[in-house]
């Protein structure tokens, strides 16, 4: 989406635009698809990260009592298998 607005504007404040084929942008665009799916945590990873959530707060349930465990930030985003 990026290089097709930048492809259709002249005025991008960076200097001048550079013409890019349509051949070279579909296969960029399926190069970083292709990437951006590999980075997806797998089921494997969601399943481990899950169990440890469980046992943390089976864990803390013994401390706090109705503890609830919740993940956050890289845990939910899936950057933590990066």
């Amino acid at each position: 989406a990026w290089w097709r607005r930048r492809k259709q504007s002249n005025s991008s404040g960076f200097g001048k635009t550079t013409q890019v084929s349509k051949v070279v942008l579909d296969r960029l665009t399926a190069e970083v698809e292709r990437h951006a799916a590999s980075l997806v945590p797998s089921d494997s990873h969601v399943t481990q990260m899950n169990e440890f959530l469980r046992a943390l707060e089976k864990q803390l349930d013994n401390i706090v009592d109705k503890a609830k465990v919740l993940p956050f930030g890289s845990a939910v985003n899936g950057f933590w298998t990066c």
